[in-house]
């Protein structure tokens, strides 16, 4: 048996401009700037001899069957025609959070498809394996490059920002219980939240230049709030620290507030941590999903 061991960061949106009405496939445009960050699950991969893919995670809340993103991402890379049919085992300790929009699925996903290229296909371009990432989730690509990046269409289309960001410090905050995506998205759609968001090319010159209040900004938030009041108290708690901006990552729960230092966002986090459910201090990332252990 061989393994290998991988980070898997989660991100957050910096912007997120979503167009409606959804789209005939049930999707919606996005215009949307990601932002790896590094706290991360670690996700450990092995193979040996056999077939199947089995799946274990610390977290109980997680399900360990065909619909988790990782054993999804698994099964879809076993099934190209020139890889070899073996047993495959993924290990997930988990440290983002559930429902959160954080991502955290989707980079485990990400996370798993690396190791395996690692340990089966080391030949495999990275174009192939972004395009089996999208087979998978949309968000998973993403993980795949990490970093600042540009993201269309459903999400699976990236471009690098025109300036990767230097590392930023951030508080993150999520309250007692997730969103689901679906209802978020369906409580936009019906006129909850007014699309208000800055244009992309602003938002992308207004981070150049430092100015993360002129740029951060997601169109989901008020939505968000509908489905989990608790979002608006993360909120008011975030900015009740002195920090700005703030704002919902993706489609909830969890928010996040840009610091000045390292010291600040320790600060905001630790202030607010008896008022939410879960509570940290990061940093942005300038990559995505890393190997860390090899054998």
């Amino acid at each position: 048996m061989r393994s290998i061991t991988v980070l898997a960061p989660a991100k957050v949106n910096l912007l997120l401009r979503v167009a409606r009405p959804a789209r005939p496939d049930g999707y919606h445009d996005i215009e949307t700037i990601l932002q790896t960050i590094d706290l991360c699950d670690v996700v450990e991969v092995s193979i040996a001899r056999g077939q199947g893919v089995t799946l274990a995670c610390s977290d109980s809340r997680v399900p360990c069957d065909a619909s988790n993103l990782a054993a999804r991402a698994a099964l879809t890379f076993m099934g190209q025609p020139e890889i070899a049919r073996m047993c495959v085992r993924i290990g997930i300790g988990k440290r983002i959070p559930v429902e959160a929009g954080l991502g955290g699925g989707s980079s485990d996903a990400a996370a798993t498809l690396l190791a395996l290229r690692v340990l089966m296909a080391p030949d495999m371009p990275d174009g192939l394996l972004e395009s089996l990432g999208a087979d998978v989730g949309s968000d998973v690509p993403f993980f795949i490059r990490g970093g600042t990046q540009v993201a269309l269409g459903r999400g699976e289309i990236l471009a690098p920002a025109t300036q990767q960001l230097a590392p930023v410090p951030l508080a993150i905050a999520m309250p007692e219980g997730g969103c689901g995506t679906r209802e978020v998205y369906e409580r936009y759609d019906s006129g909850v939240g007014d699309g208000g968001a800055p244009a992309l090319r602003d938002a992308l010159r207004a981070l150049s230049e430092g100015r993360f209040e002129a740029a951060v900004a997601n169109d989901l938030a008020p939505a968000a709030e509908a489905v989990q009041p608790g979002v608006r108290v993360v909120l008011d708690a975030l900015r009740a620290t002195g920090l700005a901006p703030v704002e919902v990552t993706g489609s909830g729960s969890a928010c996040f507030a840009i610091a000045r230092s390292a010291e600040e966002a320790e600060r905001a986090a630790s202030e607010v941590a008896g008022h939410v459910a879960f509570a940290c201090s990061c940093s942005t990332r300038s990559v995505g999903c890393e190997v860390v252990v090899d054998g």
